[in-house]
């Protein structure tokens, strides 16, 4: 196998565990020698890692995480939303306030 001549992405599936697996005892001074030698970068190594970790969840976690994403954005936009009519409803009631103030110091407003 000359991996040198090989980009990262033209890795086979099983070649790319293998390498997880290999590196996966070394030290970091190690790990970057062996990718240097094998003609990818590190990122490369982590990237396949997290790909190998995410095919093992079951796929109804992975619909259960991504169901809770989306109920986070929704509870996130409601709140935001929320706050704002709170904002809305206490400016109102300022208002309504200083209107009846007003209306008791200086009395009704005259129709001309």
């Amino acid at each position: 196998m000359k991996s040198k001549e090989k980009r990262p992405k033209d890795w086979a599936a099983e070649e790319r565990i293998a390498a997880i697996i290999k590196t996966g005892s070394m030290t970091t001074e190690e790990c970057t020698a062996w990718c240097r030698k094998t003609g990818i970068f590190i990122h490369n190594l982590d990237q396949w890692k997290k790909d190998a970790i995410s095919a093992m969840i079951p796929k109804s976690n992975k619909e259960q995480i991504e169901k809770d994403r989306n109920f986070k954005k929704e509870i996130a936009a409601l709140k935001k939303d929320l706050s704002r009519k709170d904002k809305a409803l206490a400016e109102t009631a300022a208002l309504l306030v200083l209107k009846k103030k007003a209306q008791e110091i200086w009395g009704e407003p005259e129709d001309d």
